[in-house]
């Protein structure tokens, strides 16, 4: 097969506009860039698309805005896909594209935070019983200690739970693995994160490509960042093994990735670079040569400190603290998101007992101040995250950055708040009472819509109730004013900072940063 599938995204996440044309012929390929260019927006856009039913409910309500849109064309054959008011997406014609796979892998937004939400579902599964213990299958067992370790013998001892079984007596929704090691039996959740995330993806694979020969004429594969938990020469076989898999069942396989052993392993012509140019606009080159792509990837490497926070919003104010105090003084320091207070402390731990980092390097998460009272009662009652030292976790002085406008503005109306914004944001066009005429005509438009519906008319303030809407109008008055998303979520963070007495903070992130070093 030497069809092209030609993806175009529209306001997805960071992405405000790219086109990329990626071959389905049988192979393994690799989208690479800098962190935060959106590697995993383009999986993230395509997955919803290759499962069955199609569901785009993946997407989050504040990944897209009411101009998005996600158009798959293959040959002459297009379908354009948007969400609507009620958070469904539709498509504009009946969707008959040949596009069948999965996305597996990221360490950040994979599939190990989907059923480890349960803490009681956790539990009874290091309990489990023995005599519900399946052997593994020989392509997951001898695979996985192929790939990681180069013995196809090495996880003689893994096991699984049947699914239904899973499901109805510790209420897992998936197949648990289990390995045995000295008498003790270890879920894959408490393995490593390569293991973990080579067990899911070899289980994936076994089920719908090897048992059933791909009958059901699977032919795209995607693969988020998996490297990022495996040694080089890990990643290595799994790139020869993937070649395999792709050749022998018919599918083309995608990793987003940063690796140089993936990046060198592959001809330029599998090498899809992914570059910001000056308009905002993201680009895809293609062929690309390896040294052209790990000159600005691999600029970054050599950290001393990685924090860890819940969004890039999240990012960007603690970026603005760091710079502001200059605390990256003789230091390297990288902030990492990662996607919801849970995700970002459970990969954190990860870190500390799968030694990711290297003895020279320090991890510190910084999270939300609106869960903080959450995060202390699970650390606490629950034992949770109970590797990472207390100091190694701090919370921002607000509660998030949606959260904290959207109570100046509109709960509190603020209006010294409201002139600097328009002062120094919105100088050319928004008038005066742009504020307060822009959450009128929004509340109206809401509650007409629910009286259209039929349903209850609430309060104007509940109508803003996580400060997210509010957020895109503001972005959306930057760009009217002539500047450009990415740099209006930059602006606001600074602005903030600036308006607000944060000294405390910046005294126990500068203490956390020293204790560190000590």
């Amino acid at each position: 097969m030497n069809k092209k599938l030609h993806v175009e995204i529209n306001n997805i996440k960071g992405i405000s506009s790219l086109e990329i044309d990626m071959p389905l012929k049988p192979d393994v390929y690799a989208i690479t860039g800098i962190n935060g260019i959106g590697k995993s927006t383009v999986l993230s856009s395509i997955a919803p698309r290759l499962v069955r039913p199609i569901n785009f409910s993946m997407l989050r309500p504040f990944d897209y805005t009411d101009d998005s849109f996600i158009s798959f064309t293959i040959d002459e054959n297009t379908e354009k896909w948007q969400p609507q008011t009620n958070g469904r997406w539709t498509c504009s014609t009946s969707p008959t594209l040949n596009l069948r796979g999965f996305q597996e892998g990221s360490i950040t937004k994979g599939t190990r935070f989907s059923n480890t939400s349960s803490y009681k579902t956790y539990k009874k599964l290091q309990r489990v019983n023995r005599h519900y213990l399946l052997p593994a299958d020989d392509f997951v067992r001898e695979n996985l200690g192929l790939i990681l370790h180069n013995n196809k013998n090495y996880y003689e001892k893994l096991f699984r739970i049947d699914r239904n079984k899973a499901e109805q007596i510790y209420q897992y929704r998936g197949v648990p693995y289990f390995l045995e090691t000295n008498n003790h039996l270890l879920s894959h959740f408490d393995l490593s994160t390569g293991e973990f995330l080579l067990i899911n993806l070899l289980h994936l694979l076994n089920n719908l490509l090897v048992r059933t020969n791909n009958s059901e004429k699977l032919n795209l594969i995607l693969i988020d960042e998996i490297e990022l938990a495996l040694h080089p020469s890990a990643i290595k076989r799994l790139v020869e093994f993937m070649k395999n898999i792709s050749h022998r069942y018919n599918v083309a396989t995608y990793f987003s990735t940063h690796s140089l052993e993936i990046i060198h392993a592959l001809p330029i012509d599998n090498l899809f670079y992914l570059k910001q140019i000056n308009d905002d606009t993201i680009v895809c080159e293609t062929p690309c040569y390896p040294a052209y792509i790990t000159r600005d990837i691999y600029s970054h490497n050599g950290y001393d400190v990685i924090i860890l926070v819940e969004d890039d919003l999240a990012e960007y104010l603690v970026n603005n603290f760091i710079h502001k105090i200059n605390l990256d003084e003789n230091k390297r320091i990288q902030v990492l998101p990662v996607g919801g207070y849970d995700n970002t402390l459970d990969l954190h731990e990860n870190f500390i007992t799968d030694r990711i980092l290297t003895e020279s390097s320090h991890i510190i998460s910084i999270i939300d101040g609106d869960v903080q009272d959450i995060v202390r009662k699970k650390i606490d009652e629950d034992k949770l995250w109970s590797r990472i030292p207390n100091n190694n976790i701090l919370f921002l002085p607000i509660e998030s950055l949606e959260k904290y406008l959207k109570v100046q503005l509109f709960d509190m109306h603020n209006y010294e708040l409201m002139r600097k914004i328009r002062d120094r944001l919105f100088k050319f066009q928004t008038e005066p009472n742009w504020f307060e005429a822009q959450y009128r005509e929004n509340i109206n438009t809401k509650k007409k819509h629910d009286a259209e519906q039929n349903k209850p008319i609430k309060n104007d303030t509940e109508y803003f109730t996580n400060g997210k809407n509010l957020f895109s109008i503001l972005s959306d008055e930057y760009v009217n004013n002539g500047g450009k998303k990415i740099e209006f979520r930059k602006a606001i963070c600074q602005l903030v900072i600036d308006y607000n007495d944060y000294t405390s903070f910046e005294q126990r992130l500068g203490t956390a940063l020293q204790q560190l070093f000590h």
